[in-house]
């Protein structure tokens, strides 16, 4: 029996993310015992299909249960803030999805609420939890890179490449106004500063947009972003964004590059970790060379494939561990609130033209 029975969850939203959240927490062993859509007979539609239990009319009956020990937010980003307060209101836990927020001030407010509330408030950056980024990140926190000195990569989809596909976050009224960058950006500056060890003290980026029109819709979201970065320490980066780089359906790349060594990672080879040396052969690590993860083993043995959906059972069994009393290491309503900040500063880079330092 799994000690997380317990726990019970209620989840808000029932779209993709919602199913993530619903799945990793069934092989946890938490309980959903609530789910609320803004769209009641949708929502009774995906309990259904998922063996989730009959769906509430709104976040209010939702938070309002006292079964529902941690709110899992999944609605659209411009929902975040509004579903977070309902949740710390009602003295409950909180996972949200990205953004925490639309603005750093909303970001700010959110933060001192889980401060005041004395719960648990995590962001659902569960790349970090990748088995191959923790190796990447234990290897440079070792000195084996030796000081870092470059951090580059990209994160490309192809989604939205026809000027017919749709979906809400190209509206910067319910996505936000930068939405590769809110959307999977702040995934790849996440696990940057996390697996490299360095924070971002400075953005120069540009956007771009491919479609002017989506399905005789304006659009005011960017297609693509290009940042230069400075961190920390003097180290130096740069960060390719896409939705419309054909081919490319999901894919993040980073690279760290040392003084003594550099190691890469790709999500489409995720069980590797590529470490690169002056005068010896490259080496590829795979997953069935780490023992553990942050102390715990991996979920599966080697030789059986792990994947995206393991990071969200890893990320949830830290936050849910830490809702029992453990010490663990989770992303916060603090790195949130770090990801809409860069965000923001992207933003205004790329509208003023001009190197932008990040407040710290």
């Amino acid at each position: 029996m799994s000690r997380f029975e317990q726990l019970g969850a209620g989840i808000v939203g029932t779209g993709f993310m919602a199913s993530m959240h619903a799945d990793a927490l069934r092989r946890l062993g938490v309980r959903v015992v609530a789910v609320a859509g803004r769209d009641l007979e949708r929502a009774r539609s995906v309990c259904r299909a998922r063996a989730l239990p009959e769906p509430v009319a709104t976040v209010a009956e939702l938070v309002a249960l006292p079964d529902v020990d941690v709110v899992h937010v999944t609605s659209p980003n411009h929902l975040h803030g509004e579903h977070v307060r309902a949740a710390l209101a009602a003295g409950k836990h909180v996972i949200c999805e990205k953004p925490l927020a639309q603005t750093v001030e909303e970001a700010d407010e959110l933060v001192a609420l889980a401060a005041a509330s004395n719960r648990i408030c995590a962001v659902n950056f569960n790349n970090r939890f990748h088995v191959q980024v923790q190796e990447l990140r234990s290897l440079q926190a070792s000195g084996a890179l030796g000081p870092v000195h470059a951090v580059h990569g990209s994160y490309l989809q192809d989604w939205l490449l026809r000027d017919g596909d749709w979906n809400w976050r190209v509206d910067a009224a319910l996505g936000g106004p930068l939405r590769v960058v809110g959307d999977i950006g702040v995934h790849w500056l996440d696990l940057a500063e996390h697996a490299a060890g360095v924070r971002v003290s400075a953005v120069f980026a540009e956007t771009a947009r491919l479609h002017e029109r989506r399905g005789g819709r304006t659009v005011d979201t960017e297609d693509a972003a290009y940042v230069l970065l400075r961190f920390g320490g003097g180290a130096r980066g740069s960060l390719t964004l896409s939705q419309v780089s054909a081919g490319r359906l999901n894919e993040l790349t980073i690279q760290v590059d040392g003084t003594l060594g550099a190691a890469a990672w790709a999500s489409a080879r995720a069980e590797e970790l590529w470490v690169g040396r002056r005068d010896t052969p490259a080496e590829l690590h795979s997953r069935a060379q780490r023992a553990t993860v942050d102390g715990a083993p991996p979920h599966l043995p080697p030789g059986h494939p792990e994947g995206l959906p393991d990071t969200f059972v890893r990320l949830y069994a830290a936050v849910y561990g830490a809702v029992l009393g453990d010490e663990t290491d989770y992303p916060t309503f603090a790195d949130g609130r770090r990801a809409v900040t860069l965000t923001a500063a992207i933003g205004r880079s790329a509208a003023e033209g001009r190197w932008v330092p990040i407040a710290d």
